[in-house]
């Protein structure tokens, strides 16, 4: 109980520090912006890569998938019913209220949580393949239907395989099923990119937080022309990397 004590203070002091940095806009007003993008391209897929590389599959492919998957659905329909009877709304609010009762934040918040908290990443890998192979291809196509717009096969099917962590995540597995061993010139440097993960998110969450209100109304965001971007793109990039 204290390791995991410990393990949140770690996660919360980081997240602190981030704050500080961003409310004091020592590393400029986009730093935080660019942090996750490093994190979700190119430190988050390394640390996915080596963990899973290492790791029994029967620990990835474990009783955490339908776990997973099957407290989404239920949170799904909970949400769903309650909203039903008791604030009705539009098909495409029901959906994104859905989304975010089951949709958690397993990248930003739940690898660094796992790795301080337990010392290990690899549970978090089932929660991650449930939502970005199953989860947000069907949000997606439910946003869509309800917004009006045509889904297509392709778009659905491109948007987990164009995800970086989806990638890095078979080809650890793949590795950890073929035993292959990636020479040191390789392996060394994913190892140490893999370790900049977890510092570069908790960093960026805090740096997000300052100027953050619970229950403020996001208007979207213009693009080329003058016209406002759609919510439904917004939440296409939220979904990618969440």
């Amino acid at each position: 109980m204290g390791g995991v004590l410990a393990g949140f203070a770690v996660v919360g002091t980081i997240i602190l520090i981030g704050y500080l940095a961003g409310r004091s806009g020592v590393a400029g007003p986009h730093a935080g912006p660019v942090l996750s993008r490093i994190a979700f391209f190119i430190t988050n897929p390394a640390l996915l890569f080596t963990v899973l590389a290492t790791s029994e599959l029967h620990a990835i492919f474990s009783a955490l998938v339908p776990v997973a998957f099957a407290a989404a659905v239920l949170t799904c329909l909970i949400y769903w019913g309650l909203s039903a009877l008791w604030f009705p709304r539009k098909g495409a609010e029901t959906v994104v209220g859905a989304m975010a009762g089951s949709y958690v934040n397993a990248n930003h918040i739940g690898i660094p949580v796992a790795i301080y908290a337990i010392g290990n990443a690899t549970p978090v890998a089932p929660v991650l393949l449930v939502q970005l192979l199953v989860l947000s291809p069907l949000f997606l196509l439910l946003l869509d239907l309800t917004t009006g717009q045509k889904p297509t096969l392709k778009s659905l099917v491109a948007q987990p395989v164009r995800n970086p962590m989806i990638i890095a995540s078979f080809l650890g597995a793949v590795t950890a099923w073929t035993g292959l061993e990636l020479p040191p010139l390789i392996w060394d440097p994913l190892k140490v990119l893999g370790g900049a993960a977890v510092p570069l998110v908790l960093m960026a969450f805090g740096m997000s937080l300052p100027g953050s209100r619970p229950h403020q109304r996001v208007r979207p965001q213009r693009r080329d022309g003058g016209r406002r971007q759609p919510p439904v793109i917004s939440i296409r990039a939220s979904l990618s990397i969440a």
